[in-house]
């Protein structure tokens, strides 16, 4: 008899865990239906006309978007972004560096594909659960738009990352002299790898506890801090 009860017992305990765990398959399925995440790998291509020739730097980073609920608060954001990579880095002659920071990929994608995703660029954008879907799986080049820039800038010292100064992109003359022009800027999605260790091979300094913490980092200009920021994600390191 006190086999029985304890078969039993058995039985009931393995049911309620088949239910469970059905249960939570079925929610799980629906919170990835409800809520879904989505990844791809972007390269980023800057051209330089220099003296010397043609220049191209490239980077290649991943970026993800992850839709999440909002509970009903208006203010709430339904959309999540992730990071990983570092900046597009041209080495221009006379060891001078051009940095295309990282700036926004998510919303570089986002809008330099449209035409691509949705036919035009006069296309209503919709809902953006239906477009990333078709984005994550598009390979293709692009011209990156113009509003979509990130920030270009160098430095005068490569040392010293309070040297840093703003490129304009349309008037590279200006900082690199005659004979510099930006030929073109491209977005492409890509099965490539993540670029990596590029930052940290022309500036040293990038994962320096010294230069990221205080009070070291609350001396350095707003700029620094901003370039420091876009240079590679995550910092530090990670």
């Amino acid at each position: 008899m006190k086999y029985s009860s304890s078969y039993f017992w058995i039985i009931i305990f393995f049911f309620c865990g088949l239910i469970f765990y059905g249960f939570w398959s079925l929610a799980f399925k629906k919170i990835e239906r409800d809520y879904p995440s989505y990844k791809w790998n972007q390269k980023l291509e800057v051209e330089v006309d220099t003296p010397e020739g043609m220049i191209v730097g490239a980077s290649v980073v991943r970026a993800g978007v992850l839709f999440q609920p909002t509970f009903g608060l208006p203010e709430a954001s339904r959309i999540s972004e992730t990071l990983t990579g570092e900046a597009t880095i041209v080495e221009l002659p006379n060891e001078k560096y051009l940095f295309v920071l990282l700036g926004d990929p998510v919303a570089m994608a986002q809008h330099s594909f449209k035409a691509e995703i949705h036919g035009s660029f006069d296309a209503r954008m919709g809902d953006m659960i239906d477009y990333y879907p078709k984005l994550h799986v598009l390979r293709t080049k692009v011209p990156l738009l113009r509003d979509r820039y990130p920030l270009f800038v160098t430095f005068d010292d490569l040392n010293d990352p309070a040297s840093v100064k703003l490129v304009d992109p349309d008037d590279l003359v200006a900082t690199f002299g005659e004979g510099y022009t930006l030929k073109s800027v491209t977005l492409e999605i890509t099965d490539e790898e993540v670029t990596s260790g590029g930052v940290e091979k022309v500036l040293p300094w990038i994962n320096s506890e010294t230069v990221l913490k205080n009070p070291t980092w609350r001396s350095l200009p707003t700029l620094s801090q901003k370039t420091i920021s876009g240079l590679k994600k995550p910092i530090g390191n990670k």
